[in-house]
């Protein structure tokens, strides 16, 4: 394993997005997902983004994207 990587493999859990620290990615037998909600909610505009971890992969892109 290279040692230049960043972050460090014991350091990568610490910078997971919001999406996974605040439980909003759940597994396939949920029926039940939070109300997981980011950035203006009185906002007129809306980004909604749905899938599982293929889609969350974006959302720190989203997340930056939608921010005046």
């Amino acid at each position: 394993m290279p040692r230049n990587l960043s972050p460090s493999l014991p350091d990568i859990k610490k910078q997971r997005s919001a999406v996974y620290r605040d439980s909003c990615h759940v597994n396939y037998a949920a029926t039940v997902s939070p109300a997981c909600a980011y950035g203006d909610r009185s906002s007129d505009k809306v980004v909604v983004l749905y899938g599982d971890s293929h889609a969350t992969q974006w959302f720190p892109a989203v997340e930056r994207l939608s921010r005046p």
